[in-house]
């Protein structure tokens, strides 16, 4: 069927994505990346949140579920990816403040992709770091956006789309990884983190990824 075949394409590109990090001579576990996920807590996603979770990243966290150290950045910014339970209660903390911006749920952002509300409960988040810089997949985007897009929050109000899709955004980092453009690197001394992603950019920060995504 049409399903079974993205789902064996999704999991091609998610072994290519962690054979290429390895090649750097680190384990997953090295970098911080934890094991997988099991899909009575990837079901507890949507069970809890009403959202589906789709395919793409449900095959991604059956391999990978969030990181849990600073080890290695390969997302915008000091960004981490968000384990199963990290995600419900990050998910579960923002529907609180989810009134605070709804009088801007008809105004919209970013090429009008993007609804100007920052928590959204049709927003699931996987990414983050404190304060901002969450990246969500959007389930509720604006008239000229995808549902199920990639979008990151880049500063206290700000979004950009990085992919239409997880699945896209996994592709575009095989993509840049493969062609030299995102080169993994030993971070200098006194940073939190030892590895990191880099591109030519100064600032690995939402636009610089914009740019090369």
């Amino acid at each position: 069927s049409d399903k079974a075949l993205k789902s064996i394409i999704m999991i091609s590109k998610i072994d290519t994505f962690i054979k290429i990090i390895q090649k750097n001579g680190y384990s997953l576990l090295e970098l911080g990346f934890s094991e997988g996920a099991s899909k009575e807590e990837i079901d507890n996603i949507e069970k809890i949140t009403g959202q589906i979770i789709p395919d793409d990243l449900r095959q991604f966290l059956s391999k990978i579920n969030g990181q849990f150290n600073e080890n290695f950045y390969f997302l915008p910014d000091q960004v981490k990816l968000l384990s199963c339970q990290e995600i419900i209660e990050e998910w579960t903390q923002e529907k609180d403040y989810a009134d605070d911006t709804a009088d801007f749920y008809n105004e919209f952002q970013f090429e009008d992709k993007v609804r100007c509300t920052i928590y959204h409960q049709t927003r699931i988040p996987i990414a983050m770091q404190e304060g901002f810089g969450i990246f969500y997949i959007d389930y509720d985007p604006g008239p000229n956006g995808t549902t199920g897009q990639i979008i990151y929050l880049v500063n206290e109000y700000d979004f950009v789309v990085l992919a239409d899709s997880f699945g896209e955004f996994i592709q575009k980092y095989i993509e840049n990884m493969q062609n030299g453009i995102l080169k993994f690197e030993n971070e200098k001394e006194g940073f939190p983190n030892k590895y990191r992603l880099k591109s030519d950019a100064v600032n690995m920060d939402g636009y610089a990824f914009l740019e090369i995504f």
